[in-house]
């Protein structure tokens, strides 16, 4: 019995004759684009998993389109290796979608910088959602001459030009902030607040999979006394697509 068209590659082939359509109009010279979604792709010596897998190619790199068979496209990679995958492992390289920056990509990296004149250093754990927008997990550890801290905080960064190498960012964040005084110093108890911040910075394209980024932050820390407290932050990081 032949097997039909599976629903979840409907989408990619829909966005693959578009990208064919587009390449034909702007002539042999422009041939289409995409990037690879899973994790790896291998690529078959003809259009079905039952020919032989001649090459695997990883997530994030681009690929060059070259023939269509139902389901099954022939592309070539960056290093001259044809083959066919399936479309739905397949995503449009857009200008707004470059290599490393296509929704559903993680992203992981650490900021160094300082804290209202203490040190901070940063974990953060990104999820591409779009090409302009990423959700953020942060954790920072702030050491201080009279006390410590220690801020967990969600953030969504918005990314201006995402397809230029270096591009504005912008976040809005919210978690918590606990502050831990100097026992050598003063005793008292931990206190833990609850902090908004909002976050101006850039970022730059230092490879496919790279970024450095350059961040101002401003807390808002929501105390339970009269008076709330702002504090800021400079830091600088880097990252990586995965």
């Amino acid at each position: 019995m032949r097997r039909g068209i599976h629903h979840g590659s409907l989408p990619s082939l829909l966005g693959l004759s578009l990208l064919f359509a587009s390449a034909a109009l702007q002539g042999k010279d422009t041939p289409a684009k995409m990037l690879i979604r899973a994790p790896y792709v291998d690529l078959h010596s003809g259009p079905g998993r039952g020919y032989p897998v001649t090459y695997a190619v990883a997530k994030g790199e681009t690929v060059t389109l070259e023939r269509q068979r139902t389901n099954w496209i022939k592309v070539s990679t960056r290093r001259q290796v044809s083959g066919w995958a399936q479309a739905s492992d397949l995503f449009p390289a857009t200008p707004q979608t470059p290599a490393g920056l296509a929704p559903g990509h993680w992203q992981t990296g650490l900021t160094f910088g300082d804290f209202q004149g203490a040190r901070s250093t940063s974990l953060v754990v990104g999820y591409q959602l779009s090409a302009h927008f990423t959700a953020e997990v942060i954790l920072t550890q702030v050491l201080g001459d009279f006390s410590d801290s220690r801020v967990g905080r969600l953030q969504l960064k918005h990314t201006t030009w995402p397809s230029a190498r270096l591009s504005p960012v912008f976040g809005l964040g919210a978690g918590k902030i606990t502050t831990s005084p100097d026992a050598t110093l003063v005793r008292s108890a931990d206190r833990t607040d609850s902090v908004l911040t909002v976050t101006l910075g850039g970022r730059y394209q230092l490879a496919q999979r790279y970024l450095l980024s350059v961040e101002y932050t401003n807390h808002l820390i929501l105390t339970s006394r009269n008076q709330n407290e702002e504090v800021s932050e400079w830091k600088l990081g880097i990252s990586a697509s995965l």
